[in-house]
């Protein structure tokens, strides 16, 4: 039988007796080892070792091999883990090995421990192979629906046990002078609710408004929507079934426009997260974000610091929010427009994005084409200020498979799937750093450009539409505002919706999104705007007027490719092509 002294933990020395002088170690006799219990394995290792000794002219030298004892390091826990281990800090494989009693622990023992070990080590690879998998059940495109989640309530409950005060912000007593002196004019809509704002909310402030609310597919306007629509507007409070019901009709997207003296508020409020909070977290927030600007005592002094009110407004509305609703993993982009006659105010937190449009001043442009420049910036993971932020913070950065983001999470949880690094909301997201203090720019109205107007969406609008195209789009309707916002958010919503959407990527097909637009066509002079004629979206001189205008689904269709390749295969050789442009009209070359 050949033993292997590197096994049994100790280093062989040499036989010569110079070389175990020049050793470290002090070779060990069977007098220094203490007494152990005489196990099976004991008993034939002795065997093993007096048959070995008692050979003749045997040259073996057994005097370094170390017998199992109490001192030394055979005990796998606490060569594992240390004899003082604090156990709510041992990883699952320690908690094993301190499972491991007796001083000496035999073949088997070890065999069982080991499979023990491996079976967690394979499972713990499990486990994170599943960290990077993307549930489509209950992934949004921004957060995660935890009312679709099922059997996840305790390990939800642990996770947010984390949770603390540090994010909760306190605040200055209301100062209500500018309320009481002018007064306060509010409007909100809902998806599938009226959305035509009141005339005299826009009222000596050289602008038009329009705002679109499409209802998306399978939602039906009911009377639980427009009785939870009075309900906001006159904050009422009601229970039992009928509460139950408006509460559940309340859609996780609102608009909003307040009025108040000189200044007007245009707000825009995408819910994420639970249905059946966010819808509420919506409403909560278009009905306080007015209240919290215009009564904030910065705003109201005599110099006023606007940017301070807005960011005191935003720490006000997420601290009462967290007080009245379970806003842990539930929250809001909102973006906010703040303009008198001089000037315009934009807060925001989230991806609800707000795009200036001024005319493109290019030589061979049209005067119809504008060009796009981005007042605000999304506040995702792909921006690096926003990046450092949350990884300083704690944060675990993973892009999921076949997800088409990077989302930020708590740890090796699974939440809270955030894909927006700011919002109102979202508690368990402030623990790794994301904030609810928004960005904030100013612009001079008497700066802009001539015909210049600004487009305001929600994420759905700008995941399915660059800001080219968005502006230029609604360009097409810009003499009536209300026509153009309901014609990009219905074709940004169509887009959406449509079998095979490269926008909505392994999403749930069915998973709802917001695509509310506000759009604010602005002027120089107390005049109103001057009404801009349609743009036609086809070839041709202008004079074409029986020109049919044809939908974006036949422009950008599969089979667009192959019909022009048809048409060039009838061009050539170079004769037919000439015949074909001498065929053409002279009127339409």
């Amino acid at each position: 039988m050949t033993l292997d002294s590197d096994a049994l933990g100790e280093h062989p020395e040499a036989e010569s007796q110079s070389v175990r002088k020049a050793s470290r170690r002090t070779p060990r006799t069977p007098k220094d080892i203490p007494a152990s219990p005489a196990s099976p394995q004991r008993k034939h290792m002795d065997s093993v070792l007096q048959s070995m000794e008692s050979r003749s002219g045997a040259r073996q030298n057994t005097k370094h091999i170390t017998r199992p004892s109490t001192t030394s390091k055979w005990k796998l826990a606490r060569l594992a883990i240390g004899p003082t281990a604090d156990e709510s800090h041992l990883t699952e494989i320690q908690k094993i090995l301190k499972k491991v009693t007796g001083e000496y622990t035999s073949v088997t023992q070890k065999e069982d421990v080991l499979e023990a070990i491996m079976a967690e080590a394979a499972h713990a690879s499990y486990e994170c192979l599943g960290r990077y998998e993307m549930e489509p059940s209950y992934t949004t495109r921004v957060a995660m629906n935890t009312a679709a989640m099922k059997g996840k309530t305790g390990e939800i409950y642990r996770i947010c046990q984390k949770i603390g005060a540090a994010d909760l912000d306190g605040f200055p007593d209301e100062d209500d002078r500018l309320v009481q002196q002018h007064g306060l004019r509010e409007f909100m809509a809902q998806p599938g609710e009226i959305t035509l704002l009141p005339e005299e909310l826009m009222e000596g402030l050289r602008c038009r408004c329009g705002l679109a609310l499409p209802l998306q597919r399978g939602k039906k306007a009911t009377f639980t929507k427009a009785l939870s629509g009075l309900m906001s507007k006159n904050n009422m409070k009601v229970s039992g079934a009928v509460g139950q019901a408006a509460a559940s009709d309340l859609l996780a997207e609102r608009g909003f426009v307040s009025r108040c003296g000189d200044w007007c508020l245009i707000g825009l409020v995408n819910g994420q997260g639970s249905p059946k909070v966010s819808g509420a977290l919506t409403m909560y927030v278009a009905q306080e974000m007015p209240k919290a600007i215009f009564q904030n005592p910065a705003f109201v002094s005599s110099f006023p610091d606007v940017a301070k009110g807005l960011t005191d407004a935003f720490a006000k509305v997420h601290t009462s929010a967290a007080m009245q609703l379970d806003v842990t993993l539930t929250g809001a982009s909102v973006t906010v427009v703040l303009l008198n006659k001089e000037h315009v105010w934009i807060a925001h937190v989230g991806d609800c994005r707000c795009v200036l449009a001024v005319p493109d001043t290019a030589g061979n442009a049209r005067e119809f084409h504008m060009l796009p420049q981005r007042l605000t910036e999304d506040h995702k993971l792909c921006v690096k200020t926003e990046f450092d932020r949350t990884k300083e913070a704690g944060a675990e950065v993973r892009k999921l498979v076949h997800d088409k983001v990077c989302r930020l999470f708590v740890g090796e949880s699974s939440y809270p799937s955030l894909a927006v690094t700011r919002g109102l909301g979202h508690r368990l997201g402030h623990t790794v750093g994301v904030t609810h203090k928004p960005s904030i720019c100013k612009l001079v109205r008497k700066d802009l450009p001539e015909g210049s107007y600004m487009l305001l969406g929600s994420g759905g609008v700008w995941a399915t539409m660059s800001d080219t195209t968005a502006v230029n789009w609604v360009n097409r309707n810009l003499d009536d505002p209300q026509q153009a916002a309901m014609s990009l958010a219905h074709e940004a919503m169509s887009r959406w919706q449509e079998p095979g959407s490269l926008a909505k990527g392994n999403l749930n097909a069915n998973m709802p999104d917001s695509f509310g637009t506000f759009l604010i066509h602005l002027a120089e002079t107390d005049e109103e705007p001057a009404a801009i004629s349609p743009r036609k979206f086809v070839p041709g001189s202008d004079d074409m007027t029986t020109a049919i205008k044809l939908p974006w689904r036949e422009v950008k269709s599969p089979d667009r490719h192959q019909q022009l390749r048809q048409i060039m295969t009838l061009a050539t050789p170079r004769e037919g092509m000439a015949a074909r442009v001498m065929d053409v009209p002279s009127s339409r070359r």
